[in-house]
């Protein structure tokens, strides 16, 4: 099964923050390409820019523009302030007409250190 990621953003994230996000990602960009949608040109895989304004309803038409453009069997979304480590590319679906959704998050809010675990 052929992968891709898809990367979106808002181009309003912490440059720090965002950097951090994408070198994690850039980590499995050899096997898997990726494709970003942004509301603003960035340097980041394969990049489209949605038109829009910040908002649930835009995230969803950048979403969309990438699922579009994806020509791959698989694709992982990937939201631009989150570190996902390697071997979340490692699952490959089962079934092709069921959405998965990964459940084990760590939250952690950069100011202070503090960390939240939900499974």
């Amino acid at each position: 099964m052929t992968k891709n990621i898809l990367y979106y953003t808002d181009n309003r994230l912490d440059e720090k923050i965002m950097k951090k996000c994408q070198e994690q990602l850039m980590k499995v960009e050899n096997s898997i390409p990726i494709i970003s949608v942004s509301l603003k040109p960035i340097n980041f895989g394969e990049n489209y820019i949605a038109d829009g304004e910040r908002g649930y309803l835009t995230v969803t038409k950048q979403i969309i523009m990438g699922l579009e453009e994806a020509t791959s069997d698989v694709v992982y979304f990937c939201e631009h302030d989150v570190l996902y480590h390697p071997s979340h590319f490692n699952f490959t679906p089962k079934k092709k007409d069921v959405y998965y959704y990964n459940m084990n998050s760590w939250m952690l809010r950069a100011q202070d250190g503090h960390c939240l675990y939900y499974d």
